[in-house]
């Protein structure tokens, strides 16, 4: 079963362990939570467990229906229709909520075991405030991508014939989703990668249950945290305008200064950057998409290295490609040809006299923050002395060790599409993302 109805008592212990707070308010102010619906679904990946805020459920076979579909009873409905999206907690893997911009996805937060998310659509019966969610949520990482090329015709065709998969060769980064989905759909039965969500019923909320106003102040809270990004915003906004004489001196372009605030964002972990990985399985089905690139398609010579969204890494770093750009605000000028190179040099300026200006400036966020954090990628031949070429990368020792856990032998896929220009952002190893 992938949907099915739970009791607090017979799923308190898993909360107990992924988010122990909750699981204390619970018992010591809501005696009476096993009297309230709870639904236990679960997600293959690839799956939608929100589309634009509205709620999605597995059918009988995995695959996610609208709350309006017939599949879905209307007692379901009733208990789950009391916010745009209905209050749900991650039990299980990772989810990404994202905004689908047709040519690219743009992360905007991960959820892991003991994350609530709907919250915002939750708190409307206790606000009154209205959500409107232009973002949606996916089972698994839907940002990510392997960096190797991979539109060879007769490669992808022995895909289609071993998976079944219609999908056509990917072209660009975007389309790659697609492919992985397809795979895993088809795999499911012999590799089971899914999230679990745990959603809560209307019930949960009836102003007259015992504990009422503890569960209200827990989510309410968790609203406040989860609004880091933008309160934070505002705080920068506030800070930016101390910077104006330096902005007028540089004179940069929109594009190129919302980019270089998006880095200082993803320096700060407000956002999510990219993350290189191989064979970590928290926020896909990691090994089975690897052989698949590796034994069916013959993935030549590269390790099937992928780039996922995160807001910290164990590699100690981050990226953000000019190529595939993840802008909250703002979007890459229209040019019939852009010149990344130039680009990357105007942000590496940029960068490089905020910084400055940081410290003098007494800019509490960015204390401390030098411009040596980041540093800038092109596949072609530099000699620029801002610019690092990609194949510089092959020999990090970090990622070097990571391909020769999985991959000895192969080759660090440098003249990736991602990398034709992308900013690498030094992060503290070992530290928890923040909400």
């Amino acid at each position: 079963m992938f949907c099915t109805t739970v009791t607090w008592d017979e799923i308190k212990q898993r909360i107990k362990k992924n988010n122990r707070p909750f699981y204390q308010l619970v018992e010591e102010y809501m005696p009476n939570a096993n009297q309230y619906p709870l639904f236990l679904a679960r997600y293959p990946y690839g799956q939608m467990i929100t589309v634009k805020g509205q709620v999605h459920l597995p059918d009988a076979h995995g695959v996610s229906v609208d709350m309006a579909s017939s599949t879905v009873s209307l007692k379901t409905q009733k208990a789950l229709s009391y916010a745009t999206t209905p209050l749900m907690l991650q039990l299980e893997q990772t989810a990404e909520a994202f905004i689908d911009a047709k040519n690219r996805t743009i992360p905007l937060n991960l959820f892991s075991p003991g994350d609530f998310f709907g919250l915002f659509e939750a708190v409307e019966c206790f606000t009154g405030c209205r959500a409107y969610p232009a973002w949606s949520v996916s089972s698994g990482a839907r940002s990510h991508f392997l960096m190797a090329p991979v539109s060879n015709k007769h490669g992808h065709q022995r895909l289609q014939r071993a998976f079944r998969i219609e999908s056509p060769a990917p072209q660009t980064l975007y389309a790659q989703w697609g492919v992985f989905k397809g795979i895993a759909q088809r795999e499911y039965s012999h590799a089971p990668w899914h999230t679990e969500v745990l959603l809560f019923s209307r019930q949960w909320f009836q102003p007259k249950n015992p504990g009422h106003q503890h569960l209200q102040n827990f989510l309410l809270k968790a609203c406040w945290v989860q609004a880091e990004l933008l309160r934070r915003k505002y705080e920068f906004n506030a800070y930016w305008e101390a910077l104006a004489p330096t902005i007028r001196a540089l004179k940069p372009n929109t594009y190129l200064m919302d980019t270089t605030k998006h880095l200082l964002h993803i320096f700060s972990r407000f956002i999510p950057g990219f993350q290189m990985t191989l064979s970590d399985e928290d926020a896909f089905p990691a090994q089975l998409i690897e052989r698949a690139y590796i034994d069916v398609y013959q993935l030549p010579g590269y390790a099937p290295v992928m780039v996922t969204p995160s807001k910290t890494s164990s590699q100690g770093a981050l990226f953000y490609s000019m190529s595939y750009p993840t802008l909250l605000e703002g979007s890459p000028a229209m040019q019939r040809r852009r010149s990344f190179r130039s680009e990357l040099r105007n942000i590496a300026g940029l960068l490089s006299g905020f910084c400055q200006e940081f410290q003098q400036e007494a800019f509490l966020p960015y204390q401390g923050l030098t411009s040596d954090v980041f540093s800038f990628y092109h596949t072609g031949t530099q000699t620029d002395p801002t610019l690092h070429a990609a194949t510089t990368l092959a020999h990090d020792p970090k990622l070097i060790a990571l391909q020769q856990q999985y991959y000895p032998g192969r080759m660090f896929p440098a003249h990736s599409p991602f990398l034709y220009g992308a900013v690498k952002i030094e992060t503290p190893v070992g530290e928890g993302d923040s909400e």
